[in-house]
């Protein structure tokens, strides 16, 4: 029928305009992509199945590094320091680690290229902030280790004073929460955006508005975290976290029922 246009249910794949009642020969008016090339190559469901199947696997192992940094934070809370033993408490930061291993891989996994899709369709900023941001807390973290188990870090020259060396102390703790808190905003930032992405390539409104939800809720509620970790510790990471487990879940279950799987 001709009424039927097949732009019903498309969005741009560059900016994600809304193509409905659209002409498939013209161009989206925000961006001047090809509406053809956003409906040949938009959808998920027509990417290789390899691709799916390396963003399924990078979104679970994603979720599954934020429930370490979850638990982590729950394991440093010092209302259950009780729990273990003095002096052992410092080797739960193995927890962070772990966590922020597996989150460069499965971020890494969740942000390779669609071998479908032209070099300038492939969201590479926003990939690129996700990578450096989950790299970001691994050095964090292994910094942190170093620090626990009382390394020989190059930072305290002979001869400084004891009053310089807490000055030193909580300059370096305060840089590592401030890296910390850039981490997380990056990371949640690229991983909206990134959804939005994903969201116009099903097309999937739930999807795309969740993410546009999550684009001021995340920030938000990681800087609330970020405040209260001062006074209640890193159990207040929680929310933050589960907020965006929450999203990459969702994303997940759209890709998996993109493939069929």
């Amino acid at each position: 029928m001709e009424g039927e246009s097949p732009t019903s249910t498309a969005m741009c794949l560059r900016c994600g305009y809304e193509l409905r009642g659209l002409a498939p020969t013209g161009v989206c008016p925000e961006c001047g992509l090809s509406i053809a090339e956003s409906l040949e190559k938009r959808r998920l469901g027509l990417s290789s199945p390899g691709y799916l199947a390396s963003l399924r696997l990078g979104a679970l192992v994603a979720m599954v590094a934020l429930a370490i940094y979850i638990a982590a934070g729950f394991v440093r809370w010092h209302l259950i320091g009780f729990l273990f033993t003095p002096g052992t408490q410092k080797y739960f930061v193995f927890l962070d680690i772990a966590g922020a291993a597996l989150l460069v891989f499965g971020v890494w996994k969740l942000t390779i290229d669609d071998p479908g899709l032209h070099i300038k369709d492939q969201a590479r900023t926003n990939k690129r902030a996700m990578k450096c941001a989950a790299a970001g807390l691994l050095l964090l973290a292994i910094f942190e280790l170093l620090v626990a188990l009382r390394a020989p870090l190059p930072t305290i020259a002979i001869g400084v004073s004891p009053a310089a060396l807490s000055l030193s102390a909580v300059i370096m703790i305060m840089a590592g929460a401030l890296w910390n808190l850039a981490c997380w905003l990056t990371l949640a930032t690229g991983l909206v955006n990134y959804t939005r992405w994903l969201a116009v390539r099903v097309p999937d409104h739930r999807l795309l508005g969740m993410a546009k939800s999550m684009s001021w809720l995340l920030p938000v509620a990681i800087a609330a975290a970020f405040v209260a970790s001062l006074i209640f510790g890193t159990a207040t990471r929680v929310v933050p976290l589960g907020l965006m487990a929450w999203l990459l879940g969702s994303a997940r279950e759209r890709i998996r029922s993109e493939s069929g799987g």
